[in-house]
């Protein structure tokens, strides 16, 4: 998906950041392809780390929305007490 994002911009004639393509770059050693197919299609009950990486990073940001929303709807305590 990052890669795709990477060649429509190549394509619309504009270069990406260097930082943003050292990350690219580092995604792609991570990702083994093969090891991905095998693991979502059945042929490996073994989950690939890249994927549990991923997996982590979303239950991660998942949990951080629902921790702000939380925060929003729900202010603490002390926001609630007026202080005299």
């Amino acid at each position: 998906m990052a890669q795709l994002a990477a060649d429509d911009v190549a394509l619309a004639g504009c270069t990406v950041k260097p930082e943003l393509q050292a990350k690219l770059n580092d995604l792609k050693a991570k990702y083994n392809e093969d090891a991905a197919f095998e693991y979502f299609f059945g042929e490996n009950k073994e989950e690939p780390s890249f994927v549990k990486e991923a997996r982590e990073i979303q239950a991660n940001m998942d949990q951080r929305c629902r921790d702000l929303l939380e925060q929003y709807y729900q202010p603490s305590v002390e926001k609630l007490v007026v202080k005299e």
